[in-house]
């Protein structure tokens, strides 16, 4: 059938020629039966071209003897409409019934190029004859091709990776639910739905932590916001970003994050430049002299700045900013890391973040102990916000000091004493932490063990819910010895000493990231 249509197509193009290539046509017997067929449908053997296999670089090169590639029916091609478009040759393919016949229409569609994948034979026809009737045009369609193919989703391996470990994982699941087996869709941000299922699949991940017998299994990846892109430039974020457990949305309000295209496309990271969070309000970005001092806060007069501050306190202009508050965000499935710098209003995002941040597993508030800007966060203020939302008070992180001792004092011998800045943690209350879900639970242990190196914490929160799971959670950093059968059952605290909370046999995973925040 597929070749009485070509004919049909051909005797309305008097010029041109059918090539055909491939295996099969070795056997002269078939090459013969192809004539006889196109003949009786007009067609002469002097307008075929037939030929037997060639190496690949040769295959290749055969296609600069093409206009226009016929995708055959209804078995269609796969790896040769990729080969072709890859030497500029557009593809015409009318779908078959099968899985098998729709391989070129995939391609074509995610090349971007759906307007050569038609409905019926008469659209076939049309669409073949359309690209023949302009030949200027189709040569600039050909010039083009390669790099639209290399530039699409189907040269996108990582995506595409990505997407089939997406769907091996979605039907495994399904399967161990005892759910019948259904159709499985992907929309274009990656999520994927069940056809008898509303909402997208929770994809349970397994973030690289595997060690003797222990897997975080964490439901969800760890969404975190952060108002100052600070994570972004930390040499430790590609390895946070490998552990494929974390989605990120930062904003960058001066424009400090280097090579920003390189996010764009990104699954796991959002960044959005020239804005910030706050209460949805204009505001100002004053640009300084130093770009670390500019900041969405006007900095204070010369006099009240420590000298080596002064200089690189100068406005060198003024810009408008738009904030947006955290309540007005939408589309998020969770937030549970936020991060808070001291360079902008950081008691506006908090206060504009109330329902946001209601199931949020870790909260940390760069606060300025020597202030440098108006307005700038201090603990009291943070503090209390907590407490009245339910949160604690959990440790500092960061500290950073300064030194008053001269240049020429050697580094062994400098002391640096007075507290400038800090970032503080705040974790759920007690209370909060009592009724969690253990999915939440494993999130922030999770993101204490990986991001913070904190084990005694993630031992306990992990504690909460299953204490045999949190005893392999120590054996498996090292931290504790196996457990023999009559032991598993006995308070798993009590083995737990002081020399285990100094960090002792620190062989994880976030011996990567040690550094991410410091």
């Amino acid at each position: 059938m597929v070749l009485s249509h070509w004919a049909g197509i051909m005797r309305e193009l008097p010029k041109s020629r059918l090539f055909l290539k491939s295996l099969q046509y070795n056997s002269e017997e078939l090459c013969q039966r192809v004539r006889e067929i196109m003949a009786g449908h007009g067609v002469e053997a002097d307008r075929l071209i037939i030929e037997g296999p060639s190496p690949n670089l040769e295959l290749l090169k055969s296609y600069n003897r093409v206009d226009i590639a016929l995708d055959p029916w209804p078995y269609s091609g796969g790896l040769s409409t990729c080969e072709a478009f890859l030497m500029g040759v557009p593809v015409v393919s009318l779908p078959g019934p099968t899985f098998a016949g729709r391989h070129s229409a995939t391609h074509l569609v995610n090349a971007g190029m759906p307007e050569l994948v038609v409905n019926s034979w008469n659209e076939y026809r049309e669409r073949v004859l359309e690209l023949a009737s302009d030949l200027d045009s189709l040569s600039t369609i050909r010039q083009h091709l390669r790099d639209v193919l290399l530039q699409s989703p189907v040269c996108d391996a990582p995506r595409f990776a990505k997407h089939f470990a997406t769907a091996i994982r979605a039907i495994w699941q399904r399967y161990c639910e005892g759910k019948a087996p259904a159709a499985l869709t992907f929309d274009k941000d990656g999520k994927a739905w069940f056809e008898d299922e509303s909402q997208p699949i929770d994809i349970v991940c397994t973030p690289n932590a595997s060690k003797a017998g222990f897997n975080w299994q964490l439901t969800g990846k760890i969404i975190a916001i952060d108002n100052s892109a600070k994570l972004l430039q930390q040499s430790g974020f590609k390895e946070l970003l490998s552990l494929k457990a974390f989605g990120v949305v930062a904003f960058d309000p001066g424009s400090r994050v280097e090579n920003p295209s390189r996010f764009e496309g990104s699954d796991d990271v959002q960044l959005f430049p020239h804005a910030v969070l706050g209460d949805g309000q204009p505001a100002t970005l004053y640009a300084c002299l130093d770009p670390e001092m500019s900041s969405t806060l006007a900095p204070l007069p010369p006099e009240q700045l420590p000298e080596g501050k002064r200089q690189g306190a100068q406005v060198l202009a003024t810009l408008p900013i738009n904030t947006i508050a955290l309540d007005s965000i939408e589309g998020l499935e969770s937030l549970d890391w936020l991060i808070l710098d001291d360079l902008n209003d950081a008691m506006a995002v908090l206060e504009n973040g109330e329902n946001a941040l209601k199931d949020t597993l870790l909260i940390q508030v760069r606060i300025a102990f020597q202030p440098t800007h108006k307005r700038q966060p201090n603990l009291a203020e943070a503090q209390h916000w907590m407490a009245r939302h339910g949160f604690r008070f959990y440790r500092f992180n960061d500290m950073q000091y300064s030194c008053y001792l001269p240049d020429d004092v050697p580094s062994e011998q400098r002391q640096a004493t007075e507290l400038v800045a800090a970032d503080a943690l705040f974790l759920p209350s007690h209370e909060r932490m009592d009724v969690m879900q253990e999915a939440q639970l494993k999130k922030l242990a999770f993101l204490l063990h990986t991001v913070f190196s904190i084990r005694d914490m993630a031992y306990v929160t992990l504690r909460r819910f299953d204490e045999i799971y949190a005893s392999n959670y120590l054996q498996a950093m090292g931290i504790r010895k196996k457990l023999n059968p009559l032991e598993e059952g006995l308070d798993m605290a009590d083995n737990f000493s002081e020399a285990d909370a100094k960090g002792k046999g620190d062989d994880s995973i976030s011996s990567m990231l040690d550094d991410l925040l410091r």
